[in-house]
């Protein structure tokens, strides 16, 4: 069975697959018909591709009751053509990275809708803060900029026989300071 990447050539007996993936939205849109698809998450580029691919209106994406996704922001007009798209779904975002082992933020449905520029509310699983470049707390304010912290459970512990990242990242063992995301930070409706 082919997915909606297509594997053209791996070596299965290496450790590390060496093969030419291509996305294919309309294998995607195939697969979501005949598995009845719920959830589908991606980069911003696959959402669209999907619903401007000629196969959307003839196929039934009826199933779907998510889409969206993360690796990069969505745009506002693509929130926005996700809930018009969608019969019974809503579109969905997350922000996170490696050392949190995922996700920080999580933003859908009607909020999604109100704020489409938005990445969402920290998960309940950490608590999170800005702070300016000397580590001094920044107030809650939607027009503040700063860098993220984040503490929970779910932080990394440190990187793997890198103790230099982890002493410049992780400022106590369940903190991480994300050095380089200068992002702004604004409260849900």
């Amino acid at each position: 069975q082919k997915t909606a990447y297509e594997i053209k050539e791996c070596d299965w007996s290496s450790d590390v697959c060496s093969s030419d993936l291509k996305w294919d939205p309309g294998r995607a849109l195939e697969l979501i018909e005949r598995e009845r698809v719920t959830n589908f998450s991606g980069v911003p580029t696959m959402s669209r591709e999907m619903l401007m691919h000629p196969d959307w209106a003839t196929r039934d994406t009826s199933s779907l009751q998510g889409m969206g996704g993360g690796g990069a922001a969505l745009q506002p007009d693509l929130v926005h053509k996700i809930a018009g798209a969608l019969k019974k779904g809503q579109p969905s975002t997350g922000y996170g990275m490696t050392e949190t082992c995922g996700i920080i933020t999580a933003n859908s449905s009607r909020f999604y809708l109100a704020k489409p520029e938005s990445c969402g509310p920290v998960v309940p699983t950490l608590e999170a803060k800005l702070v300016d470049d000397e580590g001094r707390d920044l107030p809650s304010d939607p027009d503040v900029t700063g860098i993220l912290c984040v503490r929970g459970s779910i932080v990394i512990k440190g990187y793997l026989n890198r103790p230099e990242a982890t002493a410049d990242t992780i400022r106590d063992r369940k903190s991480t300071r994300l050095n380089s995301s200068h992002i702004p930070v604004s409260r849900m409706p």
